[in-house]
């Protein structure tokens, strides 16, 4: 899990990912959970997620969440809300 502290007026967001490993053709749900300063937690309905893929020929990342295996590597993923 990777916490943010003081992102666009966010306290925090706990981003997680149901897989950390993949192989080839296997997906990854990523989940966001943001909390603003007063406490309240941010839905899903109140920001937007970008996903980045640091190399698409290994692993491929939709603004939806999903992240897929696409071939032999390692690549980091970057996600930002």
């Amino acid at each position: 899990m990777l916490t943010l502290y003081g992102v666009n007026g966010m306290h925090y967001a706990n981003i997680s990912a149901d897989k950390t490993e993949l192989n080839y053709g296997e997906i990854a749900n990523v989940q966001v959970t943001a909390t603003r300063l007063d406490g309240s937690v941010i839905t899903p309905d109140f920001y937007e997620m970008t996903l980045e893929s640091s190399d698409p020929t290994v692993v491929s990342a939709t603004n939806d969440g999903k992240i897929t295996a696409k071939g032999d590597g390692v690549a980091t993923v970057k996600v930002k809300v």
